[in-house]
């Protein structure tokens, strides 16, 4: 294919002689280009419905956080999509309208590095990255909220942001230089794009599906429509799904994965959308009920024993507590001998009883026979 490539840029506007495979692969780079620019203004006028929702649902609502902020990280969003679109737009019309005369001009203009390329490939970069940063750091954020503010939770997928976004500029200046030399930086850049929405996807989830949730005044609390949908728009999972079918096609070297780059970069632009007009219109939970409510760790300090929970108390002590109190020790004092020889005295215990002998004494008459001495 680079050879091809070569073989061709060196000829001029004439149509040289093509064998039935290089034209086939002429018509596909066709494809490549028009196709995914047309996909990509379809899905930026759902987008734009979307986000005609969002701002109606946004100002009739009566949050009281910081509505502002977030109103402006979703217009950024929109205005990065909307930009992209139009570089991709101009680029798309300069090579098949402009250029339009044969097929070889065509392809003429779409692989030379004119200024319309070079200015397309840049702002398309620019705007790119910036919608990346704005739509992944949404994310970190709603984790860190999620986990108690933990930082823990949201280094990881932080240094995997600028990663990509390192990786994004290097792949595009190597897009510049050679056409079809930037499938390894391409791989690259979108395996760690896919890891940073995966990160904060799978420690969202698991908070939404393990916190306890508030009844919402029925028996049951939420309903399962309710509970799928802050699932699937709170965690991301519409920009995961995107990423992780964009990384299988460019693991392929497929031709369909640039039809897949739209998709992904609009369903990172609708996926914090989603999210920040969930909280704006008041359907999220509040911040006050994540906290106190982060997973504690498995090695646990143990308290004092002045510290001890009146529940662990209850248990640890139960034997002591059914058992009678013991009778509180006596305070010398001067008179204690004293007492003490009573009590010693009182508590000796009485001899046995030992029975009366009675004592039968004869009657007179008997006495006054008794010989006298």
């Amino acid at each position: 294919m680079h050879i091809i490539y070569m073989t061709m840029a060196s000829v001029n506007d004439t149509i040289p002689d093509l064998s039935d495979s290089q034209v086939v692969f002429i018509f596909r780079d066709f494809d490549s280009n028009l196709n995914p620019t047309i996909l990509f203004a379809f899905l930026h006028g759902l987008y734009t419905c979307i986000i005609s929702v969002a701002g109606w649902k946004i100002l009739v609502s009566k949050y009281q956080g910081s509505k502002r902020n977030m109103s402006i990280v979703i217009g950024i969003l929109y205005v990065m999509a909307t930009i992209s679109l139009a570089f991709s737009w101009s680029f798309t019309r300069y090579a098949f309208i402009k250029n339009g005369e044969t097929f070889w001009t065509v392809y003429q203009a779409l692989i030379n590095r004119s200024r319309s390329l070079v200015t397309a490939r840049v702002g398309m970069t620019v705007t790119s990255c910036i919608g990346t940063i704005f739509a992944d750091a949404t994310l970190i954020w709603r984790c860190y909220v999620l986990w108690g503010r933990r930082w823990a939770t949201v280094m990881p997928p932080g240094i995997l942001l600028v990663c990509t976004i390192v990786f994004k500029i290097m792949e595009t200046q190597a897009k510049l230089h050679d056409e079809f030399a930037h499938t390894p930086w391409l791989m690259i850049y979108v395996s760690f794009a896919m890891a940073t929405a995966l990160w904060c996807t799978v420690f969202i989830t698991y908070r939404l599906l393990t916190s306890p949730r508030e009844k919402d005044g029925s028996e049951d609390g939420p309903s399962l429509y309710h509970r799928t949908v802050e699932l699937f728009v709170e965690s991301g999972i519409l920009y995961s799904v995107g990423l992780i079918l964009y990384v299988v096609f460019v693991a392929r070297t497929e031709w369909t994965h640039y039809y897949l780059e739209p998709v992904a970069e609009i369903t990172g632009a609708v996926a914090p959308t989603l999210l920040l007009g969930r909280i704006l219109t008041g359907f999220a939970r509040p911040y006050d009920s994540w906290k106190g409510s982060v997973p504690a760790t498995k090695e646990k300090p143990q308290a004092p024993p002045n510290q001890i929970s009146s529940a662990t108390r209850t248990v640890l002590f139960a034997d002591e507590v059914r058992a009678p109190a013991p009778a509180p020790v006596p305070v010398e004092s001067k008179n204690e001998p004293e007492k003490a020889e009573t009590e010693r005295t009182e508590n000796v215990p009485a001899a046995p009883a030992v029975a009366e002998k009675t004592v039968h004494f004869p009657p007179s008459e008997m006495l006054s026979t008794l010989p006298l001495l």
